[in-house]
């Protein structure tokens, strides 16, 4: 049938009785009928959490084809399956959580990665950034912001919690804020060791110096740092990767 009207419709063209300036050509529109199967894995090790993400989506667009639950069936199931799209818990799924990203990004390149966690410090969050994640979002999120944050990033683009977005900001402006003096090597060492609980005398056992010295160096990272407090430092400690 539609090539008798294509006939037609050419035909018309070159006949005497429909000059070619007053024909209207109308766009054609083909559609495709056909699917392209997403293949999506979900990497938590609370199995409560891959049942609920199951039962929410099942009656959706969206279809989570493989559930995991440990770091070695992660790691088969994308060797076996190349997904397009990891949800993946990076405080969960092992303990080392950050290191096994770095390697899934490393190895899958062209993976699309979403983290679903509950971990909201700026410190976290931004080592997950640097590892080239494509979105960020917490497991209290609502079941219509999932499937946007799934598509979204399905189509090449970035999708992160508007809460993380407001605490990454946050986190750079107030470091903008004000100058943070760089502490030497001794320092840092020092800084690691009085945030992981360690006191003076022990401290200066481990470097091999005078409990004097150590002493000074931690006056010197107080007023460095402008700060008097043990759990300030801490704080900068973690911020700065120098305790996990």
């Amino acid at each position: 049938m539609f090539l008798k009207l294509l006939l037609c419709f050419s035909n018309s063209l070159i006949h005497p009785l429909f000059p070619l300036q007053n024909v209207a050509i109308l766009p054609i529109f083909c559609p495709i009928n056909h699917t392209i199967m997403i293949n999506i894995i979900a990497a938590d090790s609370q199995t409560i959490v891959l049942n609920g993400l199951k039962t929410l989506l099942e009656d959706s667009e969206i279809n989570i084809t493989h559930f995991v639950s440990n770091t070695a069936e992660l790691e088969m199931k994308l060797t076996q399956q190349r997904p397009h799209l990891l949800l993946l818990d990076i405080s969960t799924i092992c303990n080392d959580g950050l290191d096994l990203l770095t390697m899934i990004r490393k190895k899958y390149a062209s993976l699309r990665v979403l983290i679903f966690t509950t971990y909201i410090e700026p410190s976290i969050i931004k080592k997950v950034l640097k590892a080239g994640i494509n979105g960020y979002i917490l497991k209290d999120i609502r079941k219509g912001e999932l499937i946007q944050a799934i598509k979204t990033i399905l189509q090449g683009k970035h999708y992160f919690d508007k809460r993380i977005s407001n605490l990454i900001m946050n986190s750079y402006q107030s470091k903008s804020n004000y100058y943070r003096p760089e502490l030497t090597n001794r320092e840092k060492e020092i800084t690691t060791l009085i945030a992981n609980g360690l006191s003076t005398p022990e401290i200066a056992q481990t470097l091999f110096v005078s409990p004097l010295t150590v002493e000074t160096h931690r006056k010197n990272i107080f007023t460095k740092l402008g700060i008097n407090k043990v759990t300030a430092l801490v704080r900068y400690a973690v911020e700065e990767g120098l305790v996990y």
